[in-house]
């Protein structure tokens, strides 16, 4: 018998009957393949929670949910790592976010709190961190930056359109609803909200109960001028939503539009309309060693009416991939009117009113020219006008006659600051050969500050008037630079700015 083999092929065998020596004879094998079918393998095991990859940590929201989740908001508390405060400002590993994006996108601005508040949390299928991350894509890996951004990746099949809505009715007449629309396709990303509620937890990101300012006001407070008449601020002993009596109404629309390749625009519109009510009672009971008894009483009632329109509108043309343009606009009007009533032991009665405006606009331009993949050149063009008229009413007024004070007629403070900034500047940015990032920048910045002051004093006797009108302009040109040096897990950046100001100051009073 004859057997032949041959790896990957099927065995063969012959028993052969030997002819006589002298016969010569031939046998032709032919082998088939072998054919192994295998059992299907299957491998069973759960995906991580947590993902990181480079400077991307992804979190899987599923394995943290319970149920309890509404908003985006609740389900980023429970994120380990992610720590979100009473007013919806969000930090990750102690850090502050810059910016909540959406698929990728910058949709909400600053304000992202729009968005976190209100975004269902079944439409998210993951969450991802990003550290490092540069709001200029043309600067990613050569700008010098520490900032951090969220990225919400939504659940598939609901990429089209999906909403929701809710409605809640409590003790003694509280009520609480809202309505949110999230629209998604390949050129457009649009959210939209209206939300009312008395139950003082508000879905915007103002807050006009104790004034913790927002992302967006953090972020535009250089620019902003200062009130010369204080806004009334509530202090609590307790929870600011359980002291908190308001009546809010609050609307956003957030709109991305592709409009061609390399055009696109965002818009971002929100109003906010509040009534807020704060009353304080106080009652002191004294006792003196002859047993006598004096009470005092102190009743204090502010009502507060604000009313905000705050609006960005940005555009973005990417001339090549080396080259982008972006013009951003913001403007917002704010008007707040506080009236206060305080009443001493019954008698005495102090009536005050504030009225507050404020216009505030800022136009910013910006070129951003990637020179290879190591270098790049910025330039910015700003301006930004920030004007605050208000009005303060006493009554009584305070007047002073023959070192007495008397509190008889009516006391009126006008004041008017406006601000006024005017920046250029040019950065070069680079990264050298040890991959360390260094930064070079000329900036000039002309600051122009007008405050005017009428205090009209009308007692009984006689009417006195006080006025001040104070100009400042400053001149602020600066140049300098910054070199970071990485090793292992330290980091040393020195850092050298010059500046020289020069400053005019015109007071008449």
């Amino acid at each position: 018998m004859v057997e032949v083999n041959k790896f990957g092929y099927e065995s063969q065998s012959e028993v052969l009957l030997l002819p006589p020596s002298e016969i010569e004879f031939q046998i032709d094998f032919v082998l088939m393949e072998s054919k192994i079918i295998l059992e299907p393998i299957i491998v069973k095991g759960k995906s991580s929670a947590i993902v990181e990859k480079n400077d991307t940590v992804t979190y899987d929201p599923d394995k943290y949910k319970d149920g309890s989740e509404r908003s985006v908001e609740d389900l980023l508390k429970k994120l380990p790592g992610i720590d979100v405060d009473d007013r919806g400002r969000i930090k990750y590993k102690g850090k502050t976010v810059e910016k909540v994006l959406l698929e990728d996108d910058d949709l909400f601005n600053y304000n992202y709190t729009v968005g976190t508040k209100n975004i269902s949390a079944d439409v998210i299928d993951k969450v991802q961190a990003i550290e490092n991350w540069s709001e200029n894509p043309l600067l990613k890996g050569i700008e010098n930056s520490d900032k951090i951004a969220l990225n919400l990746k939504l659940k598939k099949g609901r990429i089209n359109f999906s909403g929701n809505g809710y409605a809640g009715h409590g003790y003694q007449d509280r009520y609480q609803v809202g309505i949110n629309g999230l629209a998604i396709s390949k050129n457009h990303k649009n959210f939209s909200t209206v939300a009312y509620n008395n139950t003082g937890v508000s879905a915007s990101p103002y807050d006009y109960f104790s004034f913790n300012m927002s992302p967006d006001e953090i972020k535009n407070s250089s620019f902003k001028a200062a009130k010369l008449i204080p806004e009334q601020i509530f202090y609590s002993s307790i929870e600011a939503s359980r002291a908190n009596n308001n009546n809010n109404w609050f609307g956003s629309g957030n709109q991305i539009v592709k409009i061609s390749k390399n055009i696109s625009g965002k818009i971002n519109f929100n109003i906010h309309q509040d009534q807020l009510l704060f009353e304080r009672k106080q009652i002191s009971s004294y006792v003196f060693e002859n047993n006598e008894k004096l009470n005092t009483s102190e009743n204090e009632s502010i009502t507060k009416l604000p009313k905000l329109y705050d609006g960005n509108i940005e555009l973005t043309w990417k001339s090549g991939k080396n080259y982008l343009i972006e013009f951003k606009s913001k403007w917002s009007d704010e008007k707040i009117l506080t009236n206060k009533n305080l009443v001493s032991n019954s008698i005495d009665n102090i009536i005050s009113s504030l009225d507050s405006r404020n216009y505030f606009t800022k136009q910013e331009l910006i070129h951003t020219l990637r020179l290879d993949d190591k270098h790049a050149i910025q330039f910015n063009a700003i301006y930004a006008n920030d004007k605050i008229l208000q009005s303060f009413d006493l009554l009584p007024a305070l007047d002073f006659d023959n070192d007495e004070i008397l509190l008889t007629g009516t006391t009126r403070q006008l004041a008017e600051n406006q601000k006024e900034n005017i920046i250029f500047k040019g950065t070069f940015l680079g990264v050298d050969i040890n991959e360390n990032k260094y930064q070079l920048h000329a900036e000039f910045n002309m600051m122009h500050d007008e405050v005017t002051s009428l205090l009209l004093a009308k007692p009984l006797v006689v009417k006195n008037e006080f006025k001040n009108d104070i100009k400042f302009m400053s001149f602020q040109p600066r140049i300098g630079g910054l070199y970071k040096w990485e090793w292992k897990k330290w980091v040393i950046q020195p850092q050298l700015d010059i500046k020289n100001y020069s400053a005019r100051l015109n007071n008449v009073i």
